[in-house]
């Protein structure tokens, strides 16, 4: 159960990039935003676009999304996030902090 902090914080959204169609990544992360807002709650999602516009390596992005999660009291799980490395890798991170919650999705 969320705190009153982590409650106000956004929920980080994380799920497999790496092989699927663009068009299910966009599906699959719009849709669980469109979730957490009718909860009250503010998602940030695995930023592909910028990721791919940028022509960032696994590395620099997986550094910015850290970032990220950091801001965040909730990491949201997709489906297929063991599918995922850095989903996998942020599920770690999120657990060894034991300051947020996370939820499979």
């Amino acid at each position: 159960m969320a705190t009153s902090t982590t409650a106000q914080k956004p929920t980080f959204v994380a799920g497999k990039i790496t092989g699927s169609p663009k068009s299910e990544i966009k599906e699959k992360f719009e849709s669980k935003s469109k979730e957490l807002k009718g909860l009250g709650r503010t998602a940030i999602v695995m930023p592909v676009a910028i990721h791919e516009q940028e022509k960032m390596s696994f590395p620099e992005a997986l550094r910015k999304d850290i970032v990220r999660l950091m801001d965040c009291g909730c990491l949201c799980l997709l489906h297929d996030w063991t599918e995922s490395l850095e989903a996998t890798l942020l599920r770690d991170i999120a657990i060894r902090l034991n300051d947020m919650d996370i939820v499979y999705s």
